[in-house]
């Protein structure tokens, strides 16, 4: 039985049973499955609204030994449509990339938040699982999203703003973030050599 909570070791598990998901929901269930039978005598709280930020709920919250583990995650797709392990997928593709970047640091941002707030507090992460491999990319010197891009290696710190006048509603806000995180990105599964046939996926370890 292991004692102390590491999402790597979760992730590891999730890797090896399941391959791909259909969407953002079945992640997280098949997710929470793993921490379950991973981690005796652990509760799991999914769509958690805590008292001081009830606007948006934390996608999953693992109390262990009294102490709290925040998960955000993102799960965003690009068109793929095949059988893996006996089941058929039909995914769609999310547009909207430079908001999913943004989303993605926000997660962060929102676990700080949390860190700052809830005493038992002991270690939060965000996960960000896709198969758009464009997500690793370097942006262009004066790409609108520039400052939110998720690319290999790049590393996010303080506050964090749009390359533009006019963001879209819902993302106006910039974003501080007070740790440093550098985006290190690691394969999840590889189903074939077709442009939607790997995920890669991104976690982000928020400290106490």
């Amino acid at each position: 039985m292991n004692t102390d909570f590491d999402i790597n070791l979760v992730l590891d598990e999730l890797r090896k049973r399941n391959k791909i998901f259909r969407n953002e929901d079945d992640l997280k269930q098949k997710l929470r499955d793993v921490i379950r039978d991973m981690y005796e005598n652990t509760r799991i709280e999914t769509e958690y609204r805590s008292p001081f930020d009830v606007r948006k709920s934390i996608d999953i919250v693992v109390i262990r030994d009294n102490e709290y583990y925040p998960i955000e995650l993102k799960y965003k797709k690009l068109a793929f449509k095949g059988i893996v392990d006996n089941i058929e997928y039909n995914l769609s593709t999310d547009n909207a990339q430079n908001e999913n970047c943004y989303s993605a640091l926000k997660d962060v941002e929102r676990i700080e938040k949390f860190r700052d707030n809830e005493p038992l507090f002991k270690k939060g992460y965000t996960i960000f699982l896709t198969n758009d491999l464009s997500y690793l990319n370097v942006p262009r010197e004066n790409a609108e999203y520039k400052e939110f891009s998720i690319h290999e290696n790049v590393v996010k710190t303080g506050t964090l703003n749009w390359n533009r006048e006019t963001p879209k509603k819902g993302y106006e806000e910039p974003i501080t973030l007070k740790g440093s995180y550098t985006m290190n990105w690691k394969e999840f599964s590889k189903i074939n050599d077709e442009k939607a046939g790997t995920f890669m996926y991104l976690v982000n370890e928020i400290d106490k």
